[in-house]
């Protein structure tokens, strides 16, 4: 597995994690609650246009999951650039 793959399933499982522990979700893993893997990401972006900051997980198939496994938008001109 790649460093970067590693990372995504470290972030993705401490996002599970918070959403398990708050009685957000039933899923049994952070694979359950995604529905994809960390190998599976090949961008994260920080920030979307209308949304704000958080973390979005741009998948190798083009759908963009956030944080809290919530689909977006995909297409690249609504993340990272701000607006002021």
């Amino acid at each position: 597995m790649h460093i970067e793959a590693n990372c995504y399933d470290t972030v993705m499982e401490k996002h599970f994690r918070v959403r398990k522990e708050l009685g957000l979700t039933q899923a049994a893993n952070k694979r359950e609650f995604y529905g994809f893997e960390g190998s599976d990401v090949v961008q994260i972006h920080e920030h979307k246009q209308g949304y704000g900051p958080s973390l979005f997980f741009r998948l190798r198939d083009g759908r963009v999951i956030d944080v809290a496994a919530q689909k977006h938008d995909p297409h690249p001109i609504w993340y990272d650039a701000t607006t002021h």
